[in-house]
């Protein structure tokens, strides 16, 4: 049951990305730590996934985002197996650092080009907070020159609260990151 209430979801939100002509849905995997041996849950998982992708475009990107994985890969397995090129990681930084032992620059070189879509916010490690760009504790200098080298065309995509996204765009720019060929920046 729990299945086919996912599947039904990403099927609006297909629709809906197709109706207004959106190029990527980021969804998450659904694994819950210590609810499933991973073995046995990345064979259903990939089996959901090739019967959800059938019928969809190509042109579509399907960025699949970590929640409450303590490292990178389970993660990694589950785009592997998959194996399509419109499948790949959305790495929400905030969840790495309130989820993760695995430091987030351990994330990212572990994923490199696996990683086609990022949330950037910050958090102090306890919860994902949703704070804007150097408002926790993250080190995001080091995290986005680490994405600009091991995943240079993955899309950034701030995920603050409210007065975040401003704040997070400033910090951007006074340090670089949008000015350094960041096109793929979205608000």
């Amino acid at each position: 049951m729990v299945r086919d209430v996912a599947r039904n979801r990403f099927e609006m939100a297909y629709d809906i990305a197709l109706n207004l002509d959106i190029s990527h849905i980021v969804l998450h995997h659904g694994y819950v730590p210590g609810t499933s041996l991973p073995a046995g849950w990345l064979t259903r998982c990939t089996d959901f996934w090739e019967d959800f992708l059938e019928s969809k475009s190509e042109k579509m990107r399907f960025p699949i985002e970590n929640m409450l994985e303590s490292d990178p890969y389970l993660l990694s397995d589950v785009v592997t197996a998959i194996d399509r090129e419109n499948v790949d990681v959305c790495l929400d930084i905030g969840h790495v650092h309130c989820q993760s032992k695995v430091s987030v620059l351990k994330w990212i070189e572990y994923l490199g080009d696996q990683i086609g879509y990022v949330h950037l916010h910050d958090n102090h490690g306890e919860k994902d907070e949703h704070l804007g760009l150097g408002e926790g504790d993250i080190p995001l200098v080091d995290v986005c020159n680490m994405l600009c080298e091991y995943a240079p065309g993955a899309l950034w995509a701030i995920e603050a609260e409210d007065i975040g996204i401003q704040e997070s765009v400033i910090w951007l720019k006074e340090h670089g990151f949008i000015d350094q060929g960041m096109h793929g920046l979205t608000l």
